[in-house]
């Protein structure tokens, strides 16, 4: 998009949605112009998401230290074929903790900052608490 003439887009987009071009101070047909150059570029439905293998990296760091913290069933992260989020932690069936429980969002808090996930924005990971 900067390549495009939209200089100002950011490196990360949180929740899911692109900033317009009055957020990033351009007209809306530069703003068009630069989308349908790098529209190629977005994940499709069918086509998963291609996470780097530091990224991996992380996320399992992540999930030892939250084991580390008190919660050894935690699970190993999943990778999520489509979506915002190329990891998932999948809390469904796993037992030993409630996962809603004040214990569980320290134990994350400190993960988070031990291992600098999510330093510049919400973690690259979602947390299926159903």
């Amino acid at each position: 998009m900067r390549a495009h003439g939209v200089t100002k887009f950011p490196d990360q987009v949180t929740g899911g949605k692109f900033p317009g071009s009055e957020e990033l101070g351009v007209s809306s047909a530069v703003y068009q112009t630069a989308s349908n150059a790098c529209e190629h570029l977005l994940p499709s439905d069918d086509r998963p998401i291609q996470a780097s293998p530091a990224l991996l990296n992380q996320v399992l760091r992540f999930a030892r230290c939250v084991r580390s913290h008190g919660f050894p069933t935690w699970p190993d992260p999943t990778p999520t074929p489509s979506g915002p989020r190329p990891y998932t932690f999948n809390l469904l069936g796993v037992h030993g903790f409630d996962p809603r429980s004040p214990q569980v969002d320290a134990a994350l808090n400190t993960c988070q900052r031990i291992t600098h996930l999510g330093e510049t924005g919400p973690p690259p990971f979602g947390l299926e608490r159903r």
